[in-house]
């Protein structure tokens, strides 16, 4: 799934409807084990309950809407295989897709190949791709690993510093879509290259630098 703008919103949803339904759980259990019980007396029962669950909804709202702001992508300084230096300051005003993987990881590579392909197709419009990999192996050479299947694509190594320290990533492969202003819009953990989101989210990037142009 594609997520932008909400994108660490779905723990909370899931927590609010979750409440839900342990409280639609209650009222059932409640009516058929006290059928004969008044209505007042319910809510008197469930009145603690109640309020604990209102709040917590409240919590979890507010928790969802400070989350829907996207986020500050944060400083990083990371190298290329042959050593070279590359920095976030060198996307300072760019859309940039930035492509968490690992050379064993299987999902990875099916992806790549439709990054290459939206590299190659949306680079001149100014969108940049690039890969970080992290968690290797030992000896592992992963631009050669894409050099060797036939793709372009630039990737930066021993990521973790950036992927795990700095923005929590627990899994591969995880794609971030960052806007010109350097803010997270979005994530998605998709490996299917055929998605057609991937051709909206390409072009919303770039639609954000014309904005920004103007």
């Amino acid at each position: 799934m594609f997520y932008l703008h909400r994108h660490e919103n779905k723990k909370n949803e899931l927590g609010i409807r979750n409440i839900s339904l342990l409280l639609a759980v209650l009222f059932h259990t409640t009516l058929q084990t006290n059928a004969k019980i008044i209505m007042p007396r319910i809510l008197f029962t469930l009145w603690k309950p109640l309020l604990t669950a209102l709040i917590l909804m409240a919590v979890h709202s507010a928790h969802a809407q400070e989350n829907s702001k996207p986020a500050q992508m944060p400083d990083w300084v990371l190298y290329k295989q042959d050593g070279t230096l590359v920095k976030s300051s060198d996307y300072t005003g760019k859309p940039l897709i930035l492509h968490f993987w690992a050379t064993w990881c299987p999902y990875c590579k099916r992806l790549q190949p439709g990054l290459d392909a939206i590299q190659k197709k949306y680079s001149e419009k100014g969108l940049h791709v690039l890969a970080v990999s992290l968690k290797e192996e030992s000896g592992a050479k992963p631009q050669s690993e894409l050099e060797s299947r036939g793709l372009s694509l630039q990737t930066l190594v021993n990521g973790e510093s950036l992927g795990i320290d700095q923005l929590n990533i627990d899994g591969t492969p995880t794609t971030l879509f960052i806007g010109p202003d350097g803010k997270i819009l979005g994530s998605t953990m998709q490996s299917d290259p055929q998605d057609p989101k991937w051709e909206a989210v390409a072009n919303y990037l770039i639609g954000l630098q014309d904005e920004k142009s103007d």
